[in-house]
């Protein structure tokens, strides 16, 4: 697993149908929808507890129970959905009386499974009544308006379905920035994860001045896809910001500035990576060795592979800090400052 994979996933306590999930926010919500047979808002009525076995995608048993949905709202079907029909799910993955928001796969008449293991099926308290109408345009619309309920769980449920999207509605987009002030860090984070996704500089900006009063020396789970967001931008006009961010006192932040910076190949963004040399987590400093060579086109030793560097990171560090004492301010006048 690369590091930068490492970002958009995590190690959770899940049950045994799967031992490693991505960050929420980071799956692809339109994808899914486009490839689901049925989405809905759907209850679930009741649970069969079957014990029944078979095979999972990688070849190993599993339990399978058996669970009544009645469809509260269809927002995609491709074929006729009766009121209530029958799902198909492993063990644990729902509970009788849940509502949720659910991305389905018909594997016979009336009969579904969950298109995702992890997406498939997201829980809410409460669900706006919402028009006749369907479609992934719908379905934000739904979500836009769960950002503006006052139960917390949905309103983050909501952001991290958003996420997923492909692109954002501006009405959308306003209704989570004032949620990106929140008092309440997991709201907050959710939100400019969400807006940090669209590539626009004033939403990097506007973490940078969040995270300015942020006093915290550890954040809510929801501060994982913000770095891999943060690590997509491209738009130069943001490399104040990223500097900044690129020494948070957050791991996954820093990263995924050092990401973006890195990106940019510019000798006008080495400072970044010079201040990283000393970092206190060894992928930061290797990230810093390894953008400082893509940067200057200087490869052999001073462009180590991560397992090389791994071995004896203080000479391919000494390295560099002996090339930049030498050479580095007449590349980059800034560097001669250090």
């Amino acid at each position: 697993m690369t590091h930068q994979l490492w970002i958009a996933t995590c190690v959770l306590c899940v049950p045994t149908w799967a031992a490693i999930a991505p960050t929420p926010g980071t799956q692809n919500v339109t994808m899914l929808f486009d490839q689901s047979d049925l989405v809905c808002d759907c209850s679930v009525e009741s649970v069969q507890m079957t014990g029944s076995e078979g095979a999972d995608n990688d070849g190993g048993r599993v339990l399978h129970d058996v669970a009544t949905l009645r469809v509260n709202k269809s927002y995609k079907s491709v074929a006729t959905v009766s009121s209530s029909f029958n799902l198909e799910f492993e063990n644990d993955q729902l509970v009788s009386g849940e509502r949720a928001i659910m991305f389905l796969r018909s594997i016979g008449s009336s009969i579904y499974v969950l298109a995702d293991p992890f997406l498939g099926a997201t829980p809410f308290t409460f669900l706006p009544v919402e028009s006749s109408d369907a479609g992934l345009q719908k379905l934000e619309s739904t979500l836009a308006n769960v950002v503006h309920q006052t139960t917390r769980d949905d309103q983050i449920n909501a952001m991290k379905l958003l996420q997923g999207f492909s692109s954002l509605s501006p009405a959308t987009i306003s209704r989570l920035v004032p949620l990106s002030s929140s008092a309440d860090p997991e709201i907050a984070f959710a939100a400019h994860a969400v807006l940090i996704k669209t590539g626009e500089v004033a939403h990097v900006e506007s973490l940078r001045t969040y995270l300015r009063g942020y006093s915290a020396d550890s954040a809510p789970s929801s501060i994982l896809s913000i770095g891999t967001e943060l690590g997509e931008i491209r738009d130069e006009r943001a490399l104040s910001a990223l500097e900044e961010l690129s020494g948070s006192k957050l791991l996954s932040i820093r990263i995924g500035a050092m990401q973006a910076l890195r990106s940019m190949k510019s000798p006008a963004y080495a400072e970044a990576f010079v201040r990283r040399l000393d970092d206190s987590d060894g992928y930061i400093r290797y990230l810093a060795v390894i953008s400082l060579a893509e940067t200057f086109g200087k490869y052999g030793d001073f462009a180590p592979t991560m397992y090389l560097f791994d071995r004896n990171p203080k000479f391919y560090i000494g390295l560099w800090k002996s090339w930049l004492a030498e050479e580095g301010n007449n590349t980059t006048p800034a560097l001669g400052r250090k």
